[in-house]
């Protein structure tokens, strides 16, 4: 009987069709039908995954784009399937993650187990292959028909991509068959992304002139493709890199022989007796090492084996023998005896602890304080960080910062401070030296659930598509904020907010950022008010309402700067743009360039729909600029109306027009607005802020003690 200590957190591609979906659901099935409790999360869907915020015994990722933020689990393993000879740069962190923060890698096949120790994995590595469902993958599939089949045909199944190698495959067909030969190329496309259908449209140019052989192309999802390999002769698949190749092992399965690229993972069980290899070389292409398999060989291959003609039944018998030790029943059963091995081990550890053996050390011991954050920077929550950990550094002599790419504090800890949404881990391991530990999770924004909403609330209104969160991320921040004593907050809007979905106002601390502060600037010699909007997340930060407003004013003597991404995909902002000349759009900049963009500007403008402490306002402020601000903007609650800026009604078009023209009509007060924004921001240093987020700390410890 399987034991209550089981409960496992399987995340990966489970609802878009692909090799990742397919084996990730024949993965879950199995395990459930060995009695393990487990409980998915799909990783490319939006929908709302309603589970409980227990940590999982056991965790396991599977999927692609890689997430090796989420190591939730009492064990976390990762399934991994690298197609390249090197680790791409961008990959680099994911080794880092992987080393510090699971506990076990399982590779399908010895080339990709090789390729991850030779990059610098030192956390074990172990085999579990693929397999094949012998009774949906057999040569005695009936055809499918398709049409325009010739006598003999070859068959790619998968997704279009360079890295499959389907433009090589295209260029050997059409060099070397001819219109008026009986042989035809079918291309069944598994799934697609859209940034590659350029491509694929430049690929498939070749293959509409008069004198090009027979290509088939298909492009549409299928419960199985079974029988395309039966309805064709022999697949092809000149990859440039791949990790396993489940559809050739499919194709094999059929009885059908594959001309495939040599080298890489298909190797374990692509053989002479079911393979014919395409040569290749390596080489270095945009930052990867992989394959260039040779187009004349290839041509060359496909030449014999249509030459060859159709197999007989005994030649099919014998592909299929070939591959008789990749079955979905071994991979299940290895699977299962890897999970119970490592359940049993941490049942063990879970007995052996004693509860309460670590306590906190007392009011007149100083607190060891480790903190847990993403990076710091010069920008905005990168600056928190930065601000965070030099505070910290100096005011407790115990202190262990943690960043994303470092190692987590392995021994005791009496406070473990967080930055929302990589908490999470550090939060597990510190209970596990010190079950008194406190934890505080700090958060630069409201409910995710809630920016979520409004977000999609105004891209639906300018005619956009939701965007959406992955599930584990709403689970995780979840899961973070049940496990933390303390939620500190820094405008009394997100406090409001917290409290309305349901969190305890009693856990929750208020706490001001500061602002940068620099030498006041004014603009000299001025024809016209110059505003400027910035926003990253533009349509929640009031984009719509703001180019509403300033459309129906069209206002003669001012100008209008936004600082964003993402508007010219909204035909109702592009309108507003195209009949506003004096609204000027510029990209996203660094930093440092973008500091120079508060000297040529009057006021700074931003009618969120919620918004904490945006920076760009306060650092505006520390500039001598005034700002207009919606009421539910953490900056309006540090704000004097007509003093410093003006607050807006949150959401109100004819609000923001009045603020707008009120600027506009009186421009001479504009500086004066400035010089008393300036003495406000100068009230909240970061000096202050932190100073009194240590003091908090110390206060929160002692309570606890």
């Amino acid at each position: 009987m399987m034991p209550d200590y089981n409960y496992i957190l399987f995340q990966g591609n489970l609802e878009k069709l692909s090799s990742f979906s397919i084996v990730n659901r024949i993965l879950i099935a199995g395990l459930k039908s060995l009695g393990f409790n487990v409980k998915e999360i799909p990783a490319d869907t939006s929908k709302t995954i309603d589970l409980r915020g227990e940590i999982p015994d056991l965790y396991i990722f599977h999927g692609h784009p890689y997430d090796y933020v989420n190591a939730p689990g009492k064990f976390n393993i990762f399934i991994l399937n690298y197609e390249y000879f090197e680790i791409k740069k961008e990959d680099r962190v994911l080794i880092e993650r992987l080393n510090n923060y699971f506990d076990l890698v399982l590779a399908s096949t010895n080339f990709v187990r090789e390729i991850l120790i030779d990059n610098g994995l030192t956390i074990p590595v172990e085999l579990l292959p693929w397999g094949v469902d012998r009774s949906e993958f057999n040569p005695n599939v009936k055809p499918r028909k398709i049409k325009g089949l010739k006598g003999f045909n070859f068959i790619y199944a998968g997704v279009f991509t360079e890295r499959k190698g389907i433009d090589i495959l295209v260029d050997a067909f059409i060099n070397e068959f001819s219109a008026d030969e009986d042989v035809a190329l079918v291309i069944k496309e598994a799934m697609r992304w859209k940034h590659f259908e350029p491509w694929i449209e430049k690929v498939m140019t070749r293959a509409k002139k008069s004198s090009a052989p027979k290509i088939i192309h298909i492009n549409k999802a299928d419960t199985s493709i079974a029988d395309y390999f039966t309805a064709c002769d022999t697949g092809v698949f000149p990859f440039r890199g791949e990790g396993f190749g489940l559809p050739i092992l499919e194709c094999i399965a059929s009885g059908r022989r594959v001309l495939v690229t040599k080298g890489t993972g298909p190797v374990d069980f692509c053989n002479e007796k079911n393979s014919h290899f395409i040569k290749a070389h390596r080489h270095w292409s945009r930052g990867k090492m992989q394959l260039r398999p040779d187009a004349r060989h290839l041509g060359r291959l496909m030449r014999e084996a249509f030459n060859k003609g159709g197999l007989t039944a005994p030649e099919r018998r014998e592909i299929v023998s070939s591959i008789s030790g990749f079955t979905w029943q071994g991979t299940i059963g290895r699977l299962g005896s890897i999970i119970e091995k490592e359940l049993k081990s941490l049942k063990q550890r879970k007995d052996r602890a004693r509860p309460g053996l670590y306590k906190n050390r007392g009011k007149d011991t100083p607190p060891h304080v480790c903190f847990t954050y993403f990076e710091k920077g010069l920008t905005s929550w990168r600056k928190t960080s930065a601000r965070i950990d030099a505070a910290l550094m100096k005011s407790f002599k115990s202190y262990s910062p943690v960043s994303f790419r470092t190692k987590p504090l392995m021994r005791h800890a009496d406070v473990v401070i967080g930055q929302s949404g990589f908490s999470l881990e550090q939060f597990m391991r510190a209970v596990e030296f010190n079950p008194g530990v406190l934890k505080i999770i700090y958060r630069e924004s409201g409910p995710l659930e809630n920016m979520l909403r409004l977000g999609n609330r105004e891209r639906k209104k300018c005619g956009l598509e939701e965007r959406n969160v992955p599930a584990m991320e709403i689970w995780r921040q979840r899961t973070e904020l049940e496990s933390a004593d303390n939620l500190l907050l820094f405008c009394d809007i997100s406090k409001k907010l917290f409290i309305e979905s349901g969190y305890p106002g009693d856990k929750i601390e208020v706490l001001r950022l500061g602002i940068n502060v620099h030498k006041p600037v004014f603009r000299k010699r001025r024809k016209d008010i110059r505003f400027l909007f910035v926003g990253t997340d533009s349509y929640r930060k009031g984009i719509r309402i703001l180019l509403e407003a300033w459309d129906q004013l069209k206002p003669k003597r001012a100008e209008l700067i936004c600082i964003t991404d993402d508007l010219l995909q909204s035909r109702l902002l592009l309108g507003y743009l195209v009949r506003n000349d004096n609204i000027r759009i510029k990209p996203l900049m660094p930093y440092r360039k973008f500091l120079s963009e508060y000297e040529d500007v009057d006021v700074l403008i931003l009618p969120s729909f919620e918004d904490v402490f945006p920076f760009v306002i306060g650092e505006g402020m520390g500039y001598g600029k005034p700002a207009i601000v919606s009421a539910d903007t953490g900056t309006s609650e540090i704000l004097t109306n007509m003093h410093d800026g003006l607050v807006v009604e949150t959401g109100s078009v004819e609000s923001l027009k009045d603020a707008i023209l009120y600027m506009c009509d009186n421009s001479a007060n504009i500086k004066l607005m400035g010089e008393a924004a300036y003495e406000t921001a100068v009230k909240f240093s970061w000096r202050r802020f932190e100073r009194s987020f240590c003091d908090l700390i110390t206060r929160l410890h002692d309570e606890r003690t």
